[in-house]
């Protein structure tokens, strides 16, 4: 596994020739899955793959000793705990951006990484040019999920049901009361303060017309997302 001594912390922090980049840390077990984007990468001048993980242990222990602006998280790991790797990322490292690279049927479990604390969702057919200024808003605080994977999870118009109309945040802090989800566990899981989950939450009652938490529990029951 690659590893570097620069502990400097923040996005775009390595700076080569007078370029920043952005350091990445990308986690799969398949080697082809990670040779396939070190070789789309190689093509950005503002991102470098700063080191790499087959597990969630090496994942962790990357963590531990060294600094890094964003982690690639493959959801096809063989042991089927990509959603625990997010968990356990976010655990250690609240702040640092998670990017999943998700097939486009894999809606339903992409809900769950969303709720897990993933920051963005790359196709993996994704073009290069794509993924790589996905990268790039994501690295800077943005969220990024694919179109076609965003209609599918029922983010984007479709009919104009009422979640339709919430911002990204503003969904992701629905799918966590929808749940059940506390002011202050939501707060903490997203590295929110509570006065921004309190807003996002009175945002989410005026634009669904709803009444309390129990009428949004009971739509995200309606709705799929309480599954």
């Amino acid at each position: 596994m690659n590893n570097t001594d620069d502990t400097s912390t923040g996005a775009n922090d390595v700076e080569s020739h007078g370029i920043f980049k952005t350091r990445l840390l990308i986690v799969s077990d398949q080697i082809n899955v990670r040779e396939e984007l070190k070789r789309v990468f190689a093509q950005s001048a503002h991102i470098e793959i700063t080191a790499e993980a087959a597990n969630g242990e090496e994942m962790l222990q990357q963590l531990k000793s060294d600094t890094f602006d964003l982690l690639l998280v493959d959801m096809d790991m063989s042991d089927g705990n990509s959603i625990g790797l997010i968990k356990s990322a976010k655990v250690y490292k609240p702040e640092l951006p998670i990017v999943i690279s998700i097939r486009h049927d894999q809606a339903q479990i992409a809900i769950l990484a969303l709720i897990a604390g993933a920051s963005g969702f790359i196709a993996k057919d994704t073009d290069p040019e794509v993924l790589l200024a996905a990268i790039h808003a994501i690295a800077i605080g943005d969220i990024y999920i694919d179109p076609i994977l965003a209609k599918q999870m029922n983010i984007l118009p479709q009919d104009q049901l009422p979640h339709t109309l919430l911002s990204i945040d503003e969904f992701t802090v629905f799918l966590h009361l929808g749940i059940g989800r506390s002011i202050e566990q939501i707060a903490e899981e997203l590295s929110m303060s509570i006065e921004t989950v309190n807003n996002h939450k009175m945002h989410i009652m005026k634009k669904m017309n709803l009444q309390d938490i129990e009428d949004m529990m009971r739509y995200a029951v309606q709705h799929g997302f309480a599954n």
